[in-house]
């Protein structure tokens, strides 16, 4: 927990800290720690060499913000009752001044993703392949960071706690994207290697009692982009076409192509500047009289 005064830049600010122990929720005493600074990405302070407070809280820690922005402030615990366990890192983020701070826009299944995460309905692979696949979309930005760990260590408890909390709304965004920056560190997710291909899929649902359809919808992006149909089938109808949509409607959608047939596997090219992240349903649209046949919504596929 931190509190501190007005900040004015170029003065010398009191951050107040408490090391609450996740279960109790109490203060936790005889802490080691150390404290870093960042802005834009860049370490401007620290870290510090590695302090213990026997009380677990510390009272007089002072930091001179030099100017206005967004700071990102980071504690690293590398000891708890004398004993020293694998750095973990909680971080607060401080703004300074009139800054304007743009949303995070993180696609609900992506927090959809990460409660399943946290409560082991998927694996630790299926969860950092769909954050992989949005960091190299540019969907989320996410500071660099230098691999100074080693992946083999795993996936701390805390990152999967943050997740769950996450998804669950009792964290901001950014809380969340610190603990994704934390296992680009450890080498766990990579945001320099492209990966070859990614695969997002979903199962076609009824429209309503009378408009019925079936099969997987899977979107394959690679070189090309491809949307294919397998054991698929939709009611005769119409004017029928392919659409990739925002959601369920066609108020925001791209225009794929006439449906080619209405029982059978199927396949079709996608222009590889849809962002299927923001399109993620694929959709049976009558547009003769504008009414939906069948809707799949895509998520993800672990390699």
């Amino acid at each position: 927990m931190l509190t501190y005064d007005e900040i004015t830049p170029g003065t010398l600010t009191t951050l107040r800290t408490d090391f609450i122990n996740p279960q109790s929720q109490q203060i936790q005493e005889h802490i080691d720690w150390s404290f870093s600074v960042t802005k834009d990405g860049e370490i401007i302070w620290g870290p510090t060499q590695l302090s213990h407070t026997s009380e677990g809280s510390l009272k007089n820690l002072k930091y001179e913000f030099p100017e206005d922005g967004l700071y990102t402030l980071e504690f690293g615990v590398e000891g708890i009752l004398f004993m020293p366990i694998l750095k973990e890192i909680v971080s607060f983020d401080v703004t300074v001044g009139d800054v304007v701070i743009q949303e995070s826009a993180i696609p609900d299944w992506i927090k959809n993703n990460a409660g399943w995460w946290a409560d082991g309905t998927i694996t630790d692979s299926d969860f950092t392949t769909g954050i992989q696949y949005l960091i190299q979309q540019e969907i989320l930005s996410v500071p660099k960071s230098e691999v100074t760990g080693n992946q083999d260590e795993g996936i701390p408890d805390w990152i999967k706690n943050n997740a769950g909390w996450w998804a669950q709304g009792l964290i901001s965004d950014d809380d969340f994207l610190n603990g994704i920056q934390y296992l680009i560190g450890i080498g766990l997710i990579s945001v320099e290697e492209q990966v070859q291909t990614q695969t997002l899929a979903g199962e076609f649902e009824d429209a309503d009692f009378i408009h019925k359809t079936s099969g997987t919808a899977t979107v394959t992006i690679g070189e090309k982009t491809t949307l294919d149909f397998a054991d698929f089938e939709t009611l005769n109808g119409p004017d029928l076409f392919v659409y990739l949509s925002a959601d369920k409607s066609n108020r925001d959608f791209v225009e794929i192509g006439t449906l080619d047939k209405f029982k059978g596997d199927q396949t079709y090219d996608v222009p590889n500047s849809v962002d299927i992240v923001k399109y993620h349903n694929v959709l049976i649209w009558c547009k003769a009289f504008g009414v939906l046949f069948g809707s799949a919504e895509l998520s993800v596929v672990g390699n």
